[in-house]
């Protein structure tokens, strides 16, 4: 088991740009039938909706502001760890 040290230490390498993709965590696209089929991931279509629809193409992922509201808890964790309201072992 790793000590919750490392974890935290892992946790201040996450970036703003890792957290991005949790904006499209899965897509669907049509095949030559109609029928969606899962497919990987390609661009968000719109950042500011969660399930997105386009012809052909669904795609379900976050919100910029979920993403963000993400981001602002992971950076209050750290502050109040090193801030020492938080004990880690």
């Amino acid at each position: 088991m790793a000590c919750r040290g490392s974890q935290i230490d892992r946790l201040r390498l996450v970036s703003r740009q890792d957290l991005a993709k949790f904006g499209v965590l899965g897509q669907l696209a049509a095949d030559e039938a109609g029928v969606l089929r899962a497919v990987a991931p390609g661009d968000n279509l719109d950042p500011e909706a969660g399930v997105r629809v386009a012809p052909g193409r669904v795609q379900f992922g976050l919100t910029i502001g979920e993403i963000d509201a993400m981001e602002h808890r992971r950076l209050e964790l750290l502050a109040r760890i090193d801030a020492g309201e938080i004990n880690v072992f």
